[in-house]
């Protein structure tokens, strides 16, 4: 009898022991499953962040080549008025005097 009982504990404990295993086994898989879902979709974030990164810094070179041309421009325009304005403080004084 304390055999026949000693062998019963044996068998529980062993399949204890193999139900555990099963058990970790499958969490173990559905994290591995669970992780490559999320590192994919990481992934395709990833790709859609530097799609956006790379158009955003195009427009901000375009945007900055506007900016040249338009100090350009501005430049050349104040160019331009320095010697009308002279002119026209030649002719005040001419006035005056």
């Amino acid at each position: 009898m304390v055999m026949l009982a000693t062998v019963c504990v044996l068998f529980i404990q062993g399949a204890r022991a193999w139900g555990f295993a099963a058990d970790r086994h499958r969490r173990v898989q559905e994290t591995a499953a669970r992780e490559s879902y999320l590192y994919e979709q990481l992934a395709s974030r990833d790709a859609v962040f530097e799609s956006q990164r790379r158009i955003y810094m195009e427009r901000f070179r375009r945007l900055e080549a506007q900016l040249r041309e338009r100090e350009q421009d501005v430049a050349v325009l104040r160019a331009r008025l320095r010697p009308m304005a002279d002119q026209g403080r030649a002719r005040v004084q001419d006035r005056q005097d």
